[in-house]
């Protein structure tokens, strides 16, 4: 080992970063809580089909926010986050974009519904593609706001932020299948409770907005909000073009699957996709902390060097005991959660885990990328991806139905791990096998799990 492996791990600030993961990890999994049970509460209600014609339906406003975000979000976290630019600035430029791209957003979503309605989505209702559209205002606004919280690292109000939205959900869908609503309900729902979050995402950010946290700047350059706009479009299209990439691969497999099957067999898939990506929480979580700080370190690339590797290799070693551990138990929670209509969700599902598992690593890899300003070479292993990926589903799909948009999902993201270790190897100069290489770091880890654990599993002594 040479000397930079000798060094603690202290001095890569892993205590503030282990703090923060572990918070956002504890709202990760209250949202993973909601979330499932929204998932089941509204599957077992609609069934395959009603579950399917819901799942399809968001597809829409994500997709345009995916679509139109434009990157402002992750321009606000590196800019923001390393100090470059004032909170309030980035606040108000944001305001701005919102309302822009929000005219331009709604006016595709209405054309794409009044047009191509039957085309994009068979079998769907209109209505519900409409209802899905008026969420997409307040959904981009809310993205927009939590990444200002993310920004200046105030991860208790980030956290309380995103985890409003699926408690709220999952509160308001139990109460109204108790009272018999039916799936358009659940839509109207959506919409209130997108705009109710929007309020609670402003009231957390406007506490930093007063208090002016970023007052004492590393520069003493005033950039102004159409300056920043202008300076936040140029980093955030970089960035943009790897999001609408990843949301591409993300959902090709369940919209190919509706187009080509029907809406309740993609009700049946949707409940193996939504199972498997529940283990990226841990992934999510770590990204979520992991960019900022990476942002701040841009000025000691020594210890960003240490760094992500270290919080990759850990990250797939717990995301790989989590897929290990849901294929054993998947039978049994599919029926116990969702009854014997989903039984033929287990195959797809048991197919999806190793990409779930290999796209945990090329999250966290490109967080590095992007906090060193290169977010395009994100959006090159995407574009390479998604055609492997929407090829792929074309050709299985016809042949073995949801396991093979299940297989095709899964080779997608094993060649984009490759890539991305690739990537990353090269323009940070550590070489690729330090991303799984153990080394003092992982020794000192290793060490304090296992004091943590003693002291857990210690039986306890009982006083004569």
């Amino acid at each position: 080992m040479g000397s930079k492996d000798d060094k603690p791990p202290r001095q890569l600030g892993l205590s503030k970063i282990a703090t923060n993961i572990g918070h956002t990890l504890g709202r990760q999994l209250l949202g993973f809580l909601f979330g499932l049970g929204t998932v089941v509460v509204i599957a077992r209600v609609l069934g395959p089909e009603g579950n399917g014609q819901y799942a399809i339906a968001l597809l829409l406003p994500t997709f345009l926010l995916t679509m139109l975000e434009l990157g402002i979000g992750a321009a606000n976290v590196y800019y923001v986050g390393g100090q470059v630019v004032r909170l309030h600035t980035a606040f108000k430029a944001s305001l701005y974009i919102w309302i822009g791209l929000t005219c331009i957003g709604m006016l595709l979503g209405s054309l794409s519904v009044i047009f191509y309605a039957d085309i994009l989505f068979p079998g769907m209702p209109t209505l519900l593609l409409w209802l899905a559209i008026l969420s997409f205002p307040s959904g981009l606004l809310q993205f927009y706001l939590g990444s200002l919280l993310q920004a200046v690292q105030d991860f208790r109000r980030y956290n309380l932020a995103t985890i409003s939205l699926p408690a709220m959900m999952f509160g308001v869908v139990s109460l109204l299948f108790v009272i018999g609503g039916g799936i358009t309900s659940v839509m109207v729902a959506l919409v209130l409770v997108q705009i109710v979050n929007v309020i609670i995402h402003y009231l957390l950010v406007r506490h930093h907005l007063r208090s002016d946290v970023n007052e004492m700047l590393k520069t003493e350059q005033d950039i102004n909000h159409k300056q920043y706009t202008i300076q936040a479009a140029k980093y955030g299209i970089k960035a943009h073009g790897s999001g609408i990439l990843t949301f591409i691969n993300y959902r090709a497999d369940l919209f190919l699957v509706n187009l080509i099957l029907n809406p309740a067999t993609a009700g049946i898939y949707v409940i193996a996709i939504s199972l498997s990506e529940k283990l990226w929480f841990l992934s999510q979580s770590i990204s979520t902390v992991l960019l900022p700080r990476l942002a701040e370190l841009h000025h000691d690339d020594e210890i960003r060097k240490q760094l992500t590797p270290l919080i990759a290799r850990w990250t797939l070693i717990f995301t790989t005991a989590g897929a290990i551990v849901l294929a054993i138990i998947a039978p049994s929670l599919i029926m116990i959660l969702f009854g014997p209509a989903y039984r033929e969700t287990l195959k797809p599902l048991l197919f999806l885990l190793p990409g779930i598992v290999s796209w945990s690593l090329v999250r966290i890899l490109a967080n590095d990328l992007a906090s060193r300003g290169r977010p395009e070479l994100n959006m090159y292993n995407m574009a390479v991806v998604v055609v492997i990926n929407i090829v792929g589903n074309i050709v299985l799909i016809p042949r073995m139905g949801i396991t093979g948009a299940a297989l095709a999902t899964t080779i997608a993201y094993l060649v984009a791990c490759v890539i991305q270790v690739s990537m990353y190897a090269q323009v940070s100069k550590n070489s690729w096998y330090e991303v799984f290489l153990f080394n003092a770091y992982d020794a000192q880890i290793i060490h304090q799990l296992h004091l943590v654990l003693a002291k857990i599993t210690r039986p306890k002594s009982v006083n004569p």
